[in-house]
């Protein structure tokens, strides 16, 4: 959804019947009170709503601040005229840029949401009003546009629903004269056939606040679908003399039946139940998303858990490569030694079986030792040896 935070003016600004609807719309609530007043317009954004008050509903003066000199030198540009000022001005702060009790009407449309300090605002605007002045506030329905509690309006510091505008609001200003709800209307027109404002137009908002028509007669009819504080665009606080009367006010576009889509109470309640359903079908997705974000962080988790082991696994790898390398080196010694002594094993051995000598000896001595004459002469050796001492 495209975000239009405030109305643009200039050649190139892309014109937006929708916006241009909703932003005159709530300005159309200050022309009852404008004509002859001093006037207070805080955040005019560009001022096109300034000079709609001072040029077209007969305000004496209209006062637009603004905090954005971008803003401010732009509606200087595009609006300045005899009877209207525009400056910048924190309007949450301890100010004493106006008089006291000096404005007879303070307008401020979609500000509150944009402060860090809003009583302080409520305050000033209090100090700057008359005692029966007419004060206008008016405050988007975020919950509506941003139904999920972690979504918001990204220029918007806080999110309120009509009860805490109300309570915020009354704290500082007392109970309002009467609440207003700003809500999109569908229904039929009569119209000029030949009616400038019936041409398609891409720019031009400078144009259209010059020559948009803002006296047609029109009839309210009771609603078929129901309308709360839940389902509006935005609300709207008037405060000001007991005695002041509030009028409902309507701000429209023309359209084709192809832009509007009629549709049938029947076809209405079939689309309610497909949304219902779409819901309910989100609901279920966000749900398994949320399912397949806890299983994600516990395989990261498991992954973590391997990858320390691979750690492990990697340091226990170098311990066994360093051991390898060592017994390596060990087998080749004893490997060498190993072949060293099996020659000289077989030097030895082959020497001894080659000898024919020692075997020419051998054969001797054992025909010697089985001779008749060794035996025989036996005794004469033990007699011999005895007296040798042996």
């Amino acid at each position: 959804m495209s975000i239009v935070e405030r109305l643009e003016f200039g050649e190139d600004s892309e014109y937006n019947a929708v916006e241009m609807s909703i932003h005159l719309g709530r300005y159309l609530l200050a022309k009852q009170y404008c004509h002859g007043k001093k006037v207070l317009d805080i955040a005019c954004g560009e001022g096109y709503g300034s000079y709609v008050m001072a040029h077209k509903w007969g305000a004496k003066e209209v006062h637009g601040v603004d905090v954005s000199q971008i803003a401010i030198d732009k509606a200087r540009n595009n609006f300045q005229i005899e009877n209207v000022a525009f400056n910048t001005l924190d309007a949450e702060s301890g100010t004493t840029h106006f008089e006291e009790n000096y404005f007879d009407v303070v307008v401020s449309f979609e500000t509150i949401e944009h402060l860090n300090n809003p009583k302080q605002f409520l305050q000033n605007i209090r100090k700057w009003v008359k005692e029966d002045g007419v004060i206008i506030i008016s405050c988007p329905n975020d919950y509506w546009y941003y139904k999920e509690e972690g979504q918001g309006n990204p220029f918007h510091l806080k999110k309120y629903d009509f009860q805490q505008f109300l309570t915020l609001c009354e704290g500082v200003l007392g109970p309002a004269n009467k609440y207003l709800y700003g809500l999109p209307v569908a229904g039929f027109a009569n119209v000029e056939a030949d009616h400038a404002l019936l041409y398609k137009r891409t720019k031009g908002n400078a144009e259209t606040i010059s020559n948009f028509v803002d006296d047609l007669n029109t009839i309210m009819i009771p609603t078929t679908y129901g309308v709360s504080s839940s389902n509006v665009s935005y609300f709207v606080g008037v405060w000001g003399d007991k005695d002041i009367s509030v009028k409902n006010t309507s701000s429209f576009y023309g359209t084709s039946m192809e832009e509007l889509r009629v549709i049938s109470y029947d076809s209405y309640v079939e689309l309610g139940k497909q949304i219902e359903q779409n819901n309910i079908a989100y609901n279920e997705h966000v749900k398994y998303i949320g399912n397949l974000h806890d299983r994600i962080d516990e395989l990261n988790s498991q992954i973590a858990d391997i990858n320390n082991q691979l750690d492990g696994l990697h340091k226990d790898k170098d311990r066994i490569e360093l051991i390898l390398d060592a017994t390596n080196k060990e087998n080749n010694v004893l490997k060498k030694n190993f072949w060293q002594n099996a020659v000289t094993i077989k030097t030895v051995e082959k020497v001894v079986k080659d000898d024919s000598r020692i075997k020419a000896l051998e054969a001797e001595i054992d025909s010697l030792m089985n001779s008749k004459s060794w035996k025989i002469t036996s005794p004469l050796r033990r007699m011999f040896n005895f007296f040798r001492g042996k």
